[in-house]
């Protein structure tokens, strides 16, 4: 189980990874959201990308693996409508880094 923390994810037996040194971007919308979401983000290096959505306790909810992706803008839309109303984070793991960012299901 992780912990999420802001700009910080914690694994179990690790040390602290600030999320700020990634060099890729992202943003997560609507925000809130209802039964899907949009995951914009600009990737830098050519490498797989997965996100994994936490809910406010820390368990994970879901896992989608978006694959190898090319340098640039891109754009995903993550299914949201088997998780139930809440506030959950979406933490976008490519080769080079971890971001987090907090989103509400309506």
């Amino acid at each position: 189980m992780y912990r999420i923390l802001d700009y910080f994810a914690v694994y179990p037996g690790e040390k602290e990874i600030m999320q700020s040194s990634i060099s890729n971007s992202f943003d997560v919308f609507p925000n809130p959201c209802s039964a899907s979401a949009n995951l914009i983000y600009t990737n830098h290096d050519i490498g797989f990308l997965t996100v994994d959505i936490f809910d406010i306790a820390g368990t994970k909810i879901k896992s989608v693996f978006i694959g190898a992706k090319k340098t640039g803008s891109c754009e995903e839309e993550i299914d949201m409508s088997d998780i139930p109303s809440g506030v959950y984070f979406f933490v976008l793991k490519t080769t080079d880094g971890i971001q987090t960012k907090k989103i509400i299901k309506m």
